[in-house]
């Protein structure tokens, strides 16, 4: 799984990449303006040691929370401007 996400002052991108996803959940309760702001994230290891990955978002009201159990994962930054390598 690759997550693409544009930066909070929209000066690059912030790109997540999980080698090997075992599961993933997303509650969203209302989808009408997206799931808005990154709130907070949090890493914990699953009973069979998977990283667990929890984020929080947030807006106007709204809560969203992604849960995404992998093998591991890989963080970059992208400036605006910069190329990706589109892997």
């Amino acid at each position: 799984m690759h997550i693409r996400l544009l930066g909070s002052y929209h000066d690059g991108h912030i790109e997540l990449r999980y080698p090997r996803v075992f599961r993933y959940q997303l509650h969203l309760d209302s989808g009408v303006d997206g799931h808005r702001d990154w709130c907070y994230d949090e890493f914990r290891l699953t009973d069979d040691g998977n990283l667990l990955h929890e984020i929080e978002w947030s807006g106007r009201g709204a809560v969203a929370h992604w849960l995404i159990e992998a093998s591991d994962i890989e963080f970059t930054w992208q400036p605006k401007g910069h190329a990706t390598s589109g892997a």
